[in-house]
């Protein structure tokens, strides 16, 4: 089946969006991206740990630090998001970009450590933890898995950046962490990130979050249909409002933030790189802005993207 090349999407996904009325949370704007109902579907990683229908397993006995096992026995598409968070068997993990698993496929996906101080079994399988990492941290990542992809070097990760990324997470949120896991530092932020989180609930034909920090958009995260970012959108907020937000300037005008970065994130040069599981990861960076989706079939399924 002939479809538009994934690059296209992207921009063209991107330029479909509008902001909506942005939401005060601490030092930082939420801004609503509002986009086409319609889109595609799958079963988000989150839910499909829950329902037992997949599994996160370390790679064979020994494991792979940079690794894990992904077994999807679900009736569709499986979507696991840039940045998600898996919990459990001997270190804690995030993904180092979005990935789309076909039904009834074990694939082995490229993650990155946010626990320095584990490395023995707690579990046999992974659990979901509801939530990204950070704002800062996701963002950081997807600059470095950007520049190498673009270096022809895959979806590595700077795990030195990463684990940095953590102990400045555990310093800003003031929490010690016997084995420097990320999860830690969210732990004793829930409470406040639980409280904000309401006042986030998706609107019609939301699609995306966008976070503003002075006149930065800080973070983009949307997924490809407003059904799959009402299934998704509570992992996302969580990692904005669990970020430790240093005192800025104030914005004054977040919605123009958000759609001069859309049109900056639209204009990027971008280049495709074959995924794991299926699909077609597009990515690009320039000086201002990093990104990446994830597109299959000519759909895009969920795109992340930060700006310095």
């Amino acid at each position: 089946m002939h479809t538009r090349a994934s690059n296209h999407v992207v921009c063209e996904f991107l330029l479909s969006l509008r902001p909506g009325a942005p939401v005060r949370a601490g030092v930082v704007w939420c801004v609503p991206v509002i986009g086409a109902a319609d889109g595609p579907d799958a079963d988000l990683l989150e839910e499909a740990l829950g329902q037992g229908t997949s599994k996160v397993t370390e790679v064979g006995e020994q494991g792979r630090v940079g690794s894990v096992r992904v077994a999807h026995g679900g009736g569709r598409h499986l979507l696991v998001l840039n940045g998600e968070q898996v919990a459990g068997a001997k270190q804690d993990r995030v993904f180092n970009s979005s990935f789309i698993v076909p039904p009834g496929i074990e694939v082995d996906l490229p993650v990155s450590c946010v626990e320095r101080g584990r490395w023995r079994r707690a579990s046999d399988e992974f659990t979901s933890l509801g939530t990204t990492v950070s704002s800062r941290t996701r963002i950081s990542s997807v600059r470095s898995v950007t520049d190498s992809l673009s270096r022809g070097r895959g979806y590595e990760g700077d795990q030195g950046a990463v684990w940095r990324e953590v102990d400045g997470y555990l310093r800003r949120s003031c929490t010690p962490s016997a084995t420097s896991a990320f999860a830690d530092g969210f732990r004793s932020r829930s409470r406040e990130v639980e409280g904000l989180l309401s006042g986030l609930s998706p609107c019609p034909g939301q699609v995306g979050l966008a976070a503003v920090l002075g006149d930065t958009m800080c973070l983009f995260d949307a997924f490809g249909s407003a059904d799959l970012y009402r299934r998704g959108w509570k992992m996302v907020a969580r990692g904005v409002l669990a970020e430790v937000y240093d005192d800025g300037k104030e914005s004054s005008d977040p919605v123009g933030a958000v759609t001069r970065a859309l049109r900056g994130l639209a204009s990027l040069p971008l280049s495709r790189t074959p995924a794991p599981g299926c699909g077609e990861t597009v990515s690009g960076h320039s000086a201002a802005y990093a990104l990446s989706a994830v597109c299959h079939e000519g759909k895009l399924y969920h795109a992340l993207a930060g700006g310095t």
